[in-house]
């Protein structure tokens, strides 16, 4: 259950990073950066999730 812990603490890291560039987007539209950051945090938040279940799903 450690490494649920550890996924957990990351999902929830990748999720203040999508809020900090959500709110940048906010702002301006166009920042490639936070466009790119926002998808880099998004697509790893749903890889950590997938990875927790697939994790849970083994361990039962």
């Amino acid at each position: 259950m450690k490494l649920i812990k550890i996924i957990d603490q990351k999902i929830n890291y990748y999720k203040k990073e999508m809020e900090k560039f959500e709110n940048i987007l906010d702002e301006d539209p166009a920042n490639a950066e936070a466009v790119i950051g926002y998808e880099i945090s998004s697509n790893t938040v749903i890889h950590l999730l997938e990875l927790k279940n697939t994790y849970m799903l083994a361990s039962s």
